[in-house]
């Protein structure tokens, strides 16, 4: 079993793009509850981060979702179609566009570093499928955050 930087640092090397940066947003584990993040405006910004990519592909698009909300120092978890979600402070539904006529509906979960999310995906397995960064522990399926 990994530590939990070790864990943290396989999902880094995964994903090729997030690092580790300081950022105001990020929670003070002791006093979690004094920081305020108006997550409306963090899923608002969903739009503007894949509106210039038609060709982006579902894989492209977990994994971009996860860097993106990884690099404000947020836990994320990202899900088509089954699975599980507890703990989580903010939740949104993303319809990705798959064609013209089609997408492809995502839950996307959030909660600050120190919040014990817990989430399980009791489906397929594939990048297409599901994305989670932030500080965790995975065990199969399931991923606790930290």
């Amino acid at each position: 079993m990994h530590s939990k930087k070790q864990q943290q640092s396989q999902q880094v090397k995964d994903t090729n793009t997030i690092s580790e940066t300081t950022n105001p947003i990020q929670p003070n584990i002791q006093t979690d509850l004094s920081i305020d993040i108006d997550f409306n405006k963090v899923f608002a910004e969903l739009e503007n981060i894949f509106k210039g990519t038609p060709n982006c592909s579902q894989s492209d698009f977990t994994q971009g979702v996860v860097n993106h909300y990884v690099a404000q120092n947020l836990n994320v978890f990202i899900c088509h179609p089954v699975h599980k979600c507890d703990n989580y402070e903010a939740k949104h539904h993303y319809e990705f566009k798959t064609n013209l006529l089609q997408s492809k509906g995502y839950d996307i979960y959030l909660a600050h570093r120190g919040k014990p999310m817990v989430a399980t995906n009791f489906g397929d397995g594939g990048d297409s499928q599901w994305g989670y960064g932030g500080l965790f522990t995975r065990e199969h399926q399931t991923i606790k955050y930290e």
